[in-house]
């Protein structure tokens, strides 16, 4: 499977007049179909387009290409230039100061809009530091899904420096 969809791949670009540097495809997951496509081109501008907008366009018509060729159901990851692996970085970055912000001053604060692969990969980023002074969470439905960092409220944060003398009582 993983040469038909290199070849798919391959032709998909080239009728689209992709300058190809390189052209690797991985298997990322055979018995679920997950295919790892990582394209290099100075092109890239053309593929990824504003806010990676192309790039999900190009993925979608790429991998029911290769559906409707192979007669079964795939999921692809495209990259391109290693631009998500960059995008991604830089919203951690942004996490990691958000989630300073948050312990610095013991409030809530609501995140940009995400998509739902970013939001997931934000809870698992956050998840994975193992912080116990914050929480991240995601409320309302569809477009209007917000995320959210808030300050975890233990009997540790709240003021225990109160000096209570027994005379005073």
């Amino acid at each position: 499977m993983k040469t038909q969809i290199e070849q798919i791949s391959n032709e998909f670009f080239k009728l689209m007049k992709i300058d190809m540097t390189n052209l690797t495809i991985k298997c990322e997951d055979e018995e679920r179909s997950i295919y790892f496509i990582h394209l290099e081109t100075t092109d890239s501008k053309l593929i990824i387009w504003t806010h990676w907008q192309s790039l999900e366009s190009i993925k979608h018509l790429l991998s029911r290409m290769i559906e409707k060729t192979i007669g079964d159901s795939v999921i692809i990851h495209l990259e391109v230039n290693d631009y998500l692996k960059s995008k991604e970085e830089k919203i951690f970055r942004y996490i990691d100061s958000r989630i300073d912000y948050v312990i610095k001053f013991q409030k809530e604060i609501v995140l940009p809009e995400y998509s739902s692969y970013e939001r997931k990969k934000i809870h698992n980023y956050i998840s994975e530091k193992k912080l116990e002074t914050i929480k991240s969470y995601s409320i309302w439905e569809g477009n209007l899904r917000t995320m959210h960092l808030a300050p975890v409220i233990t009997a540790k944060s709240i003021n225990s420096n109160i000096d209570i003398d027994w005379i005073d009582i």
